[in-house]
């Protein structure tokens, strides 16, 4: 069976050619949008994380600056939502950079890649859980740069396609929650050199000058009258 992760990124607004027909057949789709939802958990200087971050929670007001979710965590309109992938951009950098901020920077990006995971959940079901080097920006620069000390990591390749695809699509139905909880873990100390365990989210909130960019997307297909197949 042809999975929907074949859906070419950019293929356009309509997708009525990408879809396989049994994923067609299955929730009675007829016509279709490609779709994409984001949220950011991270803008700016100063900010930190908690233990547990929660993406698409839920917000007050739109702001396209960090969200395009608008509510308590579900789609408003009558709107239905084939989730197929995610991506997660991540950028970090020192305001003021100078070369010997560069290990600095480096840092942030490994700790995140190194001791997060997500979980997708709908209500109170979690879905599948992720580990964040294993989720791919989907886009982003590309290159390397040693002007200013400036430093800008990717975790893979930076394409449009290059996002984590599900092997099977999540079906949203009408005002079914929905989100992304991102957890830390704690690394455990080496004997007679670390004593204790050590948190990385701690080391990680420990740089306030820096500036840190942290923003998760959604992509799949977005439709209305569908059936949950």
């Amino acid at each position: 069976m042809r999975q929907i992760q074949e859906i070419p990124a950019g293929a356009g607004t309509q997708s009525n050619a990408v879809i396989p027909p049994d994923i067609r057949k299955r929730y009675g789709i007829t016509e279709d949008l490609h779709a994409e939802y984001y949220d950011t958990l991270l803008f700016g200087t100063g900010q930190t994380l908690r233990d547990e971050e929660r993406a698409f929670a839920g917000s007050a007001t739109r702001d396209d600056q960090i969200t395009n979710i608008v509510g308590q965590g579900f789609l408003l309109n009558e709107r239905q939502f084939l989730a197929c992938g995610v991506w997660v951009h991540t950028y970090f950098n020192q305001r003021d950079p100078i070369p010997q901020d560069a290990p600095d920077v480096m840092r942030l990006y490994e700790l995140y890649n190194a001791y997060t995971y997500w979980t997708f959940a709908m209500g109170s079901n979690e879905k599948q859980t992720i580990w964040s080097h294993r989720i791919p920006s989907g886009g982003g620069l590309y290159g390397s740069s040693n002007i200013d000390g400036r430093v800008v990591y990717n975790n893979g390749y930076p394409h449009q396609k290059n996002v984590f695809w599900f092997k099977e699509p999540y079906f949203i139905g009408l005002r079914q929650t929905f989100e992304f909880k991102l957890k830390w873990m704690n690394r455990l100390a080496t004997a007679g050199v670390y004593p204790g365990t050590i948190n990385p989210l701690t080391d990680f909130n420990s740089n306030i000058t820096a500036e840190k960019l942290l923003r998760i997307g959604i992509v799949g297909i977005e439709g209305r009258g569908w059936t949950n197949g």
